[in-house]
């Protein structure tokens, strides 16, 4: 197997909160190749007690048929946790559609009441997705990577209102080139800063 997308958070509590994607190795049919044959990838979660070693084994929270599965964890005030992920699926050479999505778990990590939110749907490759909480407990904020078929990237934002049940999705940034690092943040002011790294194929020189 592979790991990828790994994330962390820690609580008020300072219990340790992880997520990650593990993408099982590669099991091709006759009639599939490569190209072909979607992978079936896995979120699992992990909890560590604060100044305990695991005790527990990893948890599977989703099973997604995808492409690629990119996944975030944060924790916001009282210790709730937010999980939120993207899939990637290509849906010819050229085209590919990626969907965002959220959900709240409970501060001892249990999923009984894991019921997934759709923040967004675009077009691309989706990979790199960072979240954050806010002041509050109803606000959230996303940022990812939205790679083109033309080899330009888009830096997107969302924020999402619980209260509401509701997401706003902006391209924030559109970059000719392939984003190589990318973070989010948001200060106890409710202000939110995100930053990221490319590189210009023209220039042949990294651009942060």
């Amino acid at each position: 197997t592979s790991i990828y997308s790994l994330g962390m958070t820690i609580d008020e509590l300072d219990n340790v909160h992880m997520i990650w994607v593990r993408r099982p190795a590669e099991t091709l049919n006759e009639s599939q190749t490569l190209a072909s044959a979607r992978r079936l990838d896995g979120v699992y979660y992990l909890r560590i007690e604060s100044g305990e070693t695991p005790s527990e084994s990893p948890k599977l929270l989703l099973d997604l048929e995808a492409d690629s599965v990119w996944t975030s964890i944060t924790s916001g005030r009282d210790s709730q946790l937010y999980v939120v992920w993207s899939e990637a699926v290509r849906l010819n050479s050229t085209v590919a559609e990626s969907t965002t999505y959220c959900s709240r778990l409970s501060a001892t990590g249990e999923a009984d009441s894991f019921s997934p939110m759709l923040v967004a749907r675009t077009v691309g490759s989706s990979k790199m997705l960072k979240s954050a909480a806010g002041p509050d407990q109803d606000s959230l904020y996303l940022s990812w990577i939205q790679e083109l078929s033309n080899g330009t990237s888009l830096i997107m934002y969302s924020r999402i209102d619980h209260s509401q049940n509701a997401a706003v999705t902006l391209n924030v940034q559109r970059v000719n080139g392939l984003v190589g690092r990318l973070t989010l943040t948001a200060t106890r002011g409710g202000d939110v800063l995100i930053g990221w790294t490319y590189q210009e194929p023209t220039k042949d020189a990294p651009v942060a």
